[in-house]
């Protein structure tokens, strides 16, 4: 269903994919975007089938599908995970969210502050990651940088050091802002429509420095030793609209933030593996990362 929602948020934007906006639109006008009226939006529709699921319930399905997730719970068994700009330090609750239950991953953090969930790593240091990573090299098994290269003065130094920190079939996970979301309204203008948005232009977080092309991040990457394996947009099509038409109605940001990144693909991600050394066992999403002791 194409609601006005969709096909206001098209004017002045080239669509891919629902309110998916083109990489085309984005190389030609890499920072204009229109002021957006949304007030004007109509609020998607939440599909007959959906009505009535509750919050926790959207958020098991969105993240059982969500390439991060998957990723997480696939390492190798006994894995030394690196989470790279670990931010408020979500990540060891996954260990035992869903399952398979991953309480055998040692879970290692980095950020410019400590979060309240340090205690629960095997080790958490306060670095700026623009001066490198402050672990020894060849450490890891994996290591997830999920919003951080948009952080980092020199991505390109930031990949190489991703590179180093990982032993030989080791893989990293890199997630970032798609270029199309310096073309996408602000938060201002939503919460301004009564929408509880918290992130939706690029630029709604003074702290971003800027963001690549999948293209660019994956020649960056591989000049660094790091072959991609895999790469595409989060996106959770069957579930983005009763997201963000929940998300509004419970006044719910964390659904609606959802529901919108997965409806705009938001953001992109790649899975990369370093390309020397030797290889051992573990799938993520039907890729094999050979190496394990």
């Amino acid at each position: 269903m194409v609601t006005s929602f969709s096909r206001d948020l098209r004017k002045g934007l080239a669509l891919v994919r629902g309110l998916a906006l083109s990489r085309k639109a984005v190389a030609n006008q890499p920072e204009s975007r229109s002021s957006f009226d949304v007030s004007r939006f109509e609020v998607p529709a939440c599909p007959p089938n959906l009505q009535g699921v509750g919050k926790e319930q959207l958020i098991e399905w969105y993240w059982r599908v969500h390439p991060r997730f998957n990723f997480f719970k696939s390492v190798v068994p006994n894995a030394r995970v690196l989470d790279l700009g670990a931010g408020k330090g979500g990540l060891p609750f996954w260990r035992q969210f869903l399952a398979p239950d991953r309480s055998d991953i040692h879970l290692f953090g980095i950020d410019l502050v400590k979060p309240l969930t340090a205690a629960l790593y095997d080790d958490f240091r306060v670095a700026d990651l623009n001066e490198g990573i402050p672990f020894p090299e060849e450490a890891f098994d994996a290591i997830i940088a999920s919003h951080v290269l948009e952080h980092m003065m020199v991505p390109a130094r930031t990949l190489a050091q991703v590179a180093k920190s990982l032993r030989g079939g080791g893989l990293a996970y890199v997630e970032m802002p798609s270029p199309t979301t310096k073309l996408l309204p602000t938060a201002a203008e939503y919460r301004a429509a009564g929408w509880p948005m918290t992130i939706s232009n690029f630029h709604d977080d003074a702290t971003h420095r800027d963001t690549l092309e999948q293209e660019a991040l994956i020649r960056l990457a591989d000049a660094s030793g790091l072959r991609c394996l895999q790469a595409g947009y989060v996106s959770v099509p069957y579930l983005d609209h009763a997201m963000i038409a929940q998300g509004i109605a419970w006044k719910d940001a964390e659904i609606l933030l959802y529901g919108y990144w997965s409806a705009t693909r938001w953001a992109q991600f790649a899975i990369f593996e370093r390309t020397d050394g030797t290889a051992g066992g573990a799938q993520v999403n039907g890729l094999t990362n050979e190496r394990h002791d």
